[in-house]
């Protein structure tokens, strides 16, 4: 036990000592998150202004769809539409471009009306308002009883799209978090110990004489420790300077170590099983590659995997990453249980013992002639 922690500690204060190696494990993500998220405005994009009519189902709306194509002339069809599904409704769709005028308590628009209810988003886009500002000055020539009362209500939908940037930052979040996870097993473990082989540094722990077991575990459980900092301090920092409206109840707290520890196990065993027998740094980068690029590209993590073919499909929809950043961001984010990922659980757990048993039996302290 002493020799396992002497080597932990040791691990732990060469990878201290690496600038490069806290650059892309500690700083690369945030230039990532950094960038993506400031493309990613918190409100939806401008859409052509669309104004809906509230009516009765018997009401004539033939005098006032006239008086509308005169004041709103440059209005499409498309842009203009009575509905009297109920005013319930046509909020409970509100958009940020979108002007709801409710005229169904006039009985004759010509003639009598109780009041007329305006409907607009608090910030509206310039061509909205435009439109709402002429509707102001028109609106007497639309209704024209004179007693008519015109009241403009506001409605906040600020919250949808912030629902959207929210969701989007979360993943983003979970998915980088991840992406780190599978980089510092693969290029921060496997390259490590082959350069260590490739320059006899191994032989001094094969002589002294030191287990396999108690090497492999030391060097494993570092960087598992390493990542688990990491990836608390990544997400404290994109709570801070997103709002990403993080539960830190000891609940949560225990399922984050978790989710990432067991992802730290599986990549790191999926990295000793690269690095298990290959003596040249150029040979395991390679190999490293040949697996890391295809997990990034089909774990959805970025983007959307779009394809017809059914091998692509096939081999996205069993990809270890993508089923990891999944559940990580549903058990965490969504609240969902564990236990409904059991699967997954027990899928990592599989490639973590078979990765690491197969590399334990192929792994050897020096290169052969």
């Amino acid at each position: 036990m002493k020799i396992f922690l002497e080597f932990f500690k040791i691990e732990l204060k060469t990878f201290c000592r690496d600038p490069i190696a806290i650059f892309w494990t500690f700083l690369f993500p945030f230039i990532i998150l950094f960038t993506v998220m400031s493309t990613s405005g918190k409100h939806e994009s401008v859409e052509l202004p669309r104004i809906v009519v509230l009516v009765e189902e018997r009401m004539d709306v033939t005098d006032i769809s006239s008086r509308i194509d005169q004041v709103f002339p440059e209005l499409t069809n498309s842009s203009v539409n009575f509905v009297s599904s109920g005013l319930e409704n046509v909020l409970s769709d509100f958009k940020r471009n979108n002007i709801v005028v409710d005229v169904s308590a006039c009985a004759d628009v010509g003639l009598s009306c109780a009041g007329v209810d305006v409907y607009y988003a608090s910030s509206p886009d310039d061509l909205t308002l435009m439109i709402l500002n002429i509707l102001r000055q028109n609106q007497q020539f639309l209704v024209p009883s004179e007693s008519v009362l015109w009241r403009y209500v506001e409605q906040n939908i600020d919250h949808k799209s912030q629902v959207k940037w929210l969701q989007k930052a979360r993943q983003l979040t979970i998915g980088l978090i991840c992406l780190n996870i599978v980089s510092i097993c693969l290029f921060g473990f496997s390259v490590i110990l082959v350069e260590l082989r490739q320059n006899d540094g191994l032989k001094f722990f094969q002589v002294m004489p030191v287990r396999k077991s108690v090497f492999i575990s030391a060097f494993t459980l570092s960087r598992v420790v390493i990542i688990n900092v990491f990836a608390l301090f990544f997400l404290l920092v994109s709570n801070f300077t997103f709002e990403l409206d993080i539960n830190f109840s000891a609940e949560y707290f225990l399922k984050f170590i978790f989710m990432v520890s067991i992802g730290s196990a599986t990549f790191v065993s999926l990295g000793v099983l690269l690095a298990s027998r290959l003596t040249s740094v150029g040979a395991v980068n390679g190999l490293i590659n040949l697996v890391y690029f295809p997990l990034i590209f089909t774990s959805g993590i970025f983007f959307p995997v779009l394809s017809d073919s059914k091998f692509l499909n096939f081999v996205s929809n069993n990809s270890p990453l993508r089923g990891y950043s999944d559940m990580f961001y549903s058990v965490y984010f969504v609240g969902r249980d564990l236990i409904l990922y059991s699967g997954s659980v027990l899928t990592l757990l599989g490639w973590c013992v078979l990765s690491g048993f197969v590399a334990f039996k192929m792994f050897i302290w020096v290169k052969k002639d």
